[in-house]
């Protein structure tokens, strides 16, 4: 991945900068458009990168300037924000709502052909659905039935919630610990609020630590989605200003402008609805790993495309009729569809990874998993990650590039070079038999 590219963002006197990156998408018949995104691995971990800061800062500080920063409910979010550092590397997470990243392996299926009298790799997605399953959830999007649609969204990623007469009970305990950070926000400010984050952070590590105690561990999940979803509401609102200076600099023109706003925003579900959470309960579609296959599918971008294109798309968007056209809810049928693809690879992927088979089989071609150079790829990307080795020069993720025989015939080990994909820095390190044994 090339290096970010810096955007300034001012607002009211104070200026916010933000590292993205950029690539050209084709969407169809509506003409090529360029999209701008934030690494989402670097909000996935630790401190959450460079981003996670200013886009924590830029909210409160439009939220201040709107003089609405001591609404408790504005309190609240800032509260949960600034907590979800302690809680963005929890797998614990997936149990409250499915979003964990594909393997680099999971979507592709391997085959091998001769040509010339040389044996090739041939790889193939796997993702795609039948005929009848795009046509069932087609009729679920035209449907116009928003509890439909989130039915069939919570019904892939939506994990256990806490039955209806015990959520008083959960919402009490969130309180509790909301209420306390939001007397140090009002004692001490901002320094203060951070400074109790630590006292949170403690609780949630103890509570993970018991085990057996399924509704303690549940309220810490839950407690810890609020989180994300608030900070994510922060990403949502940067991305605004993102745009805006994006649009002054000429850098984006209407149809790529569109997309940002579409897959970068956050729904947010009506104050009268019956049930209150979204249809994606709080998720930003570029931060989904459906994402991914939608960005590399031509189907799925130019079916937005159309949807995009629309004569008077931005009147009908601010009229709120674009919910009258046919391209709208096909649009949603094809975020509907991606999501079933993201979910069958997922599971496909979990089913098979762990299934040992003999090299000599006819069975091998079949399996979810790499050959040769590839194979040597996934054993170092998983070391490197099991071991938490980071670039050492921005903390970014660690891409496998090639390895050599090293060490002495004691010790026999292998020189491994790696390439950050934020900075695109490379390194080398040592790994033992040892520790390949460990």
């Amino acid at each position: 991945m090339p290096r970010p590219r810096k955007i300034t963002v001012e607002h009211e006197g104070q200026a916010f900068e933000f590292q993205v990156h950029e690539r050209d998408l084709s969407f169809g018949r509506a003409g090529m458009g360029r999209y701008f995104w934030m690494d989402g691995r670097q909000l996935r971990k630790g401190a959450g990168g460079p981003n996670f800061r200013p886009s924590v800062d830029l909210w409160w500080h439009v939220v201040k300037q709107a003089g609405e920063h001591h609404v408790p409910q504005n309190e609240m979010a800032l509260v949960f924000a600034e907590c979800y550092p302690l809680v963005n590397t929890a797998k614990a997470l997936q149990d409250v709502y499915v979003d964990a990243h594909l393997h680099a392996n999971a979507d592709r299926e391997y085959s091998f052909e001769d040509e010339n009298g040389v044996r090739q790799r041939r790889a193939e997605r796997t993702y795609l659905l039948p005929d009848e399953d795009v046509e069932r959830l087609r009729q679920i999007a035209h449907s116009r039935n928003t509890d439909l649609i989130r039915s069939e969204l919570e019904r892939l990623f939506l994990g256990e919630l806490p039955p209806a007469h015990e959520m008083p009970a959960f919402v009490e305990a969130a309180q509790a610990w909301i209420g306390n950070g939001i007397v140090a926000l009002r004692r001490e400010d901002r320094a203060g609020l951070q400074r109790y984050t630590h006292t949170v952070d403690e609780w949630i590590r103890k509570f993970r630590r018991r085990g057996g105690i399924d509704r303690v561990r549940m309220f810490v999940n839950m407690f810890s989605y609020d989180c994300k979803a608030a900070f994510y509401m922060c990403y949502a609102n940067a991305w605004t200003g993102i745009l805006e200076s994006l649009r002054q600099s000429g850098d984006i023109d209407p149809l790529s402008e569109r997309f940002m706003r579409l897959w970068h925003h956050q729904n947010r579900a009506a104050d009268e609805a019956e049930v209150h959470r979204d249809v994606f309960c709080g998720q930003i579609l570029a931060l989904h790993p459906l994402s991914a296959i939608v960005l590399t599918s031509p189907q799925h971008l130019e079916v937005i495309g159309n949807y995009l294109g629309l004569t008077e798309h931005d009147a009908l968007v601010t009229d709120r009729r674009i919910v009258e056209t046919e391209e709208y809810w096909d649009m949603v049928s094809t975020v509907l569809v991606a999501a079933h693809e993201y979910d069958r690879s997922r599971r496909r992927w979990d089913e098979t990874r762990d299934h040992s088979i003999l090299t000599s089989s006819d069975l091998v071609e079949q399996q979810a998993r790499d050959d040769a150079t590839a194979s040597v790829r996934v054993f170092f990307e998983e070391y490197v990650a099991a071991r938490r080795r980071f670039c050492p020069e921005c903390s970014g993720t660690l891409s496998f590039v090639r390895h050599e025989p090293g060490g002495t015939a004691d010790s026999p080990a292998a020189i491994v070079h790696l390439i950050c994909m934020s900075c695109n820095r490379e390194t080398a390190i040592e790994v033992g038999q040892d520790d390949v044994l460990c």
